[in-house]
This record gives C-alpha cells, sequence and structure tokens, in this order.
C-alpha cells in the first residue's frame, strides 16, 4: 500500500467506541502492524480517503469495533483488496512499478525473476492505459451473507454468548455464485431488465439483501413464566413440549420463583433449537398441584 501511494477506501462507521478496551470515539482504532496498542494505536477517521500502509492493515484487521465482527472485517479485507488492485493499474512509471515489485517480493513465490517481470512491463502500461479510465474493469465479485443476532448457550462454561445466524436464502445464493464462478453451474441470462436513469447504478452483490428461507433460533428464557406463555411459544415454533409440576423436593424446585410458573428448562434458554425438538419445562406447584 505505502508502495503506491496510498490507497483510496471508505471506511466504515464502528457500532462500538471501544476496542479491547481502548477509547476510540468517531474512529476506527486497531493495534498496529506489531500488534501494539499504547502510542503505537493506529486512528483510522471514518469516510471516504487514503489510508497509508499500517492504516489499511488495521482496518483489514479490525473486528472488535463492528456489530457483525468477523463478517464485517471480511467486508473490509475485500474493500481494501479492490482499492489496491484500482491504484495499481495507474501506475504509470517505472520506477514506480519496479519499487511496488520490491516491495511486494518477499511476499509472494515465483519462479519469475523482477528482470523478467519488467520486461512485461511495456505490454502492462499498454493494456492498462487504455483502462484507466474504466476503474470497474477490475471484475471482483462480493458476496454478503445476511445475519442476524444469535444468542448462544455454552452448556460447557454455562454461559450465554453474543453470536450471529444466517438467512438461508442469502446463503444459497452465494453459493450459487460460487457455483457459477467455478463453472460448476451456468448463469441464468437474463434476456429483459428496466432501468430508471433516476436509479444510482449498483453492482449486485450475492447474498445481499435476501432476509428469508429457514433460520437458526434459540430458545427463549421462560423462567418465572406462565406455563401458557411456554405453550404458545411451543405451538408457534412446532416444538414439542412437556409441562411437569415439581415441589420442594425436587431438584428443579426454586423457592424464588412464584407457584405455578416455570422454575426450570431443559434444554437451558439460548440452546440453538433443532427440528423436533422436545422442551422440558418445570413449573413450581404446590403439593396439591403436583402432576
Amino acid at each position: 500500500v505505502d508502495a503506491l501511494g496510498g490507497v483510496e477506501v471508505d471506511v466504515e462507521k464502528p457500532d462500538f467506541n471501544i476496542n479491547h478496551g481502548h477509547d476510540c470515539q468517531n474512529v476506527v482504532c486497531e493495534q498496529n502492524s506489531d500488534r501494539k496498542w499504547g502510542d503505537n494505536t493506529i486512528y483510522i477517521n471514518l469516510g471516504k480517503q487514503t489510508l497509508n500502509g499500517e492504516q489499511a492493515l488495521a482496518y483489514a484487521r479490525n473486528r472488535g469495533q463492528y456489530l457483525e465482527s468477523d463478517l464485517a472485517r471480511n467486508r473490509h479485507q475485500q474493500d481494501v483488496i479492490l482499492a489496491i488492485a484500482k491504484k495499481a493499474v495507474k501506475i504509470n512509471s517505472y520506477s514506480k512499478f519496479r519499487n511496488t515489485l520490491d516491495s511486494i517480493s518477499k511476499n509472494i513465490s515465483t519462479n519469475m525473476s523482477t528482470t523478467q517481470m519488467l520486461s512485461s512491463y511495456d505490454i502492462f502500461k499498454d493494456m492498462l492505459g487504455k483502462m484507466l479510465n474504466n476503474e470497474e474493469f477490475i471484475g471482483i465479485q462480493k458476496t454478503y451473507l445476511e445475519t442476524y443476532s444469535l444468542p448462544i448457550y455454552l452448556a460447557s462454561a454455562n454461559l450465554t454468548l453474543s453470536a450471529l445466524g444466517y438467512y438461508e436464502d442469502s446463503l444459497n445464493d452465494i453459493i450459487k455464485a460460487m457455483n457459477i464462478n467455478l463453472e460448476l453451474e451456468q448463469p441464468e441470462i437474463i434476456k429483459t431488465f428496466s432501468y430508471s436513469i433516476e436509479d444510482e447504478y449498483t453492482t449486485k452483490i450475492a447474498g445481499k439483501g435476501l432476509r428469508s428461507g429457514s433460520t437458526a433460533s434459540s430458545l427463549k428464557n421462560f423462567i418465572s413464566k406462565s406455563k401458557e406463555e411456554a405453550q404458545s411459544y411451543c405451538d408457534s415454533n412446532d416444538l414439542e413440549c412437556i409441562f411437569t409440576y415439581i415441589d420442594d423436593n425436587s431438584q428443579y424446585y426454586d423457592e424464588n420463583i412464584e407457584i405455578d410458573k416455570i422454575a426450570y428448562q431443559n434444554p437451558h434458554a439460548g440452546s440453538v433449537l433443532s427440528d423436533n425438538e422436545t422442551i422440558h419445562f418445570y413449573i413450581n406447584g404446590s403439593v396439591n398441584s403436583v402432576d
């Protein structure tokens, strides 16, 4: 990136202003290339701007400030790679081309010598010169997996973690795009379309905007809730639910829960539900109400 004189990237606004305990108000902040914080912390302003090498790497690494975590980081890495590609095609001098080759030589494996690469420079320059006014010729197809919040219960640690579920139709669209790219599937040819000059042109991103199809879900917390509430949930989600009244001799009895309220449930709240799942609810009951 530094050999190219920086790259232009539209830095996405973070969801959080803290990264690993570091204050990042209205900026993206991340470790430097040596993974050091403190005085070495890299700060990046938001919006479209030219990033240097340290900033581009920091932005491509950052996930702690974004709700989508890894998915946001993947998207930013795509943005940085595309920015590098667009900037690379604008190299218009022998010395800059050589400097760029020198800077990446330690990170690539090739059986071509620098001299052999440079011998092709005039050919590349002629080809790229005809394309400099059309940056969009670079064919990088992006994907975007539509997600939603999915709390997950981790039984081994007795913790509920924040995770992401995905929409099945979004994933299937990405799979189809990959199959077409690998020539395992033929693309559908669109023969007609309508377009308004008032609409901004956007390149289709596989998976983006598709929020339908089956999704994973995690069990809600029904502790202290009524049997009727739990039964309604079970009916709407096609779950088999078993209700058992318990007295104070049961290991599941909770004296802090009202009579006729659910004191315990199995699986635990936050557990991912699978097909044909059976949910057991244990209800605090008086001696006379115990089944």
